[in-house]
């Protein structure tokens, strides 16, 4: 496997690690070669264990119980629908058919990351609702036992979802906003077409304002906005 930080030196004699994939930069705080070595080692094995552990636990379960290893955030889904209350059962399909929702449908829960649960939370159609569900979906499938640990604390998801709710004015007011501003341009572009239609005003601006000329061009050929 290959090691992910790397020993340099720099003026001085002091020693800093590279991490090779995000390549910052972290100071050693030592002198002594050795001891250098010895901590790149120490960091570069903390970062190979976690995907050892996770392959180790893989090949175990495939060989224990093979539908764990296979099973998807889908097999979660199906089985939350089915429980509870009938009346919540179509909340709950529609929750889960939403577009925030889709990269997670085929995802193994054993091969699920943190980043994956908060690319449905920061989904541009994200919600309350799907906050809701998410953090409904994650602890239901620790309850079946389909999770071996939580893939993302409560307190993750708290935090995520109060960011998401300081910047969901912002949303809200581009949404609203959307469709007027798209009437008003395919007005304006409207406009722009038969003013190009007239010979008078086509010599007036190539002759006198080209580059107002060349703007009302693209703008009258646009075909989407």
């Amino acid at each position: 496997m290959k090691e992910r930080f790397k020993m340099f030196r720099r003026k001085g004699g002091m020693f800093y690690a590279r991490d090779t994939a995000t390549m910052s930069k972290e100071s050693l705080g030592t002198k002594d070669r050795e001891q250098a070595s010895r901590l790149v080692a120490a960091k570069n094995q903390a970062q190979e264990q976690p995907a050892l552990n996770k392959g180790m636990a893989k090949v175990y379960l495939a060989a224990a119980s093979p539908e764990f290893a296979l099973r998807t955030w889908t097999d979660v889904m199906e089985k939350y629908v089915t429980s509870g209350a009938e009346s919540s059962k179509d909340r709950k399909e529609r929750a889960f058919r939403s577009r925030p929702y889709v990269g997670l449908h085929k995802l193994k829960l054993i091969d699920t990351a943190a980043e994956h649960l908060f690319a449905v939370l920061e989904h541009q159609k994200a919600g309350n609702s799907t906050h809701h569900y998410l953090r409904r979906l994650h602890n239901f499938a620790l309850h079946l036992g389909w999770l071996l640990a939580p893939v993302m604390s409560d307190e993750e998801i708290a935090r995520m979802e109060q960011e998401m709710k300081a910047v969901e004015p912002n949303f809200k007011a581009v949404e609203q906003s959307y469709g007027e501003n798209v009437l008003n341009i395919t007005l304006a572009r409207g406009y722009v077409k038969k003013l190009l239609l007239n010979a008078k005003v086509v010599r007036f601006l190539t002759s006198k304002h080209p580059d107002i000329y060349s703007e009302f061009e693209a703008v009258a050929a646009m075909e989407t906005l």
